[in-house]
């Protein structure tokens, strides 16, 4: 039930005939709330950094994509299926990456996948990785927080139910086999 815009940039070597029938890696990434998906690539300047070092080999290729999370006005839906409200997990953790796979030779999940995140944004890429290991390899989260209540106009924070399952500390500890993800917090 999302309809929201998705930013996708692909690295130099995808149009390369030598990588012609070669999937890539990809890492989702998340802004803060009430961010735009266009700050990775404005105000960060992501592609404009890592460009020169995948033209130069230092780093694999990837794709880049960025997804609005900001779905509802005036909140942050913390990256949670609000019953009734909106289904920002989904579409982050399903729509979305079924999407680039359908529309790009990116790598399937959740080898090929990752999920990066500041802020409001680094709280959903912790999460989202540890709740869906089957979609996400490793995530990195920069000035994140792990309790949703961190972010005060918060979906996942207005009940104690959502708040216990999109935390992503209280996911690992209540986790019988702990999730082969990779965190970078």
């Amino acid at each position: 039930g999302v309809n929201a815009e998705v930013y996708v940039w692909l690295p130099p070597q995808y149009d390369d005939p030598a990588y012609a029938h070669r999937s890539f890696p990809v890492v989702e990434l998340l802004p803060g709330y009430p961010g735009s998906p266009k700050s990775w690539f404005g105000s960060l300047h992501v592609h404009e950094q890592l460009e020169p070092l995948m033209r130069s080999g230092e780093i694999a290729p990837f794709i880049l994509v960025a997804p609005r999370t900001t779905l509802l006005p005036g909140v942050d839906t913390g990256c949670a299926n609000v019953p009734h409200v909106v289904n920002a997990d989904s579409w982050l953790s399903i729509d979305v990456p079924k999407m680039v796979r359908d529309n790009f030779r990116a790598q399937p999940a959740p080898t090929g996948w990752a999920v990066a995140g500041y802020s409001a944004g680094a709280h959903c890429a912790a999460k989202l990785a540890v709740a869906h290991p089957d979609r996400f390899r490793a995530a990195v989260s920069l000035s994140g927080y792990s309790d949703p209540i961190g972010e005060h106009k918060s979906l996942a924070a207005r009940s104690p139910s959502l708040r216990r399952a999109n935390n992503p500390y209280l996911l690992l500890r209540k986790a019988v086999v702990p999730p082969a993800v990779a965190l970078y917090l």
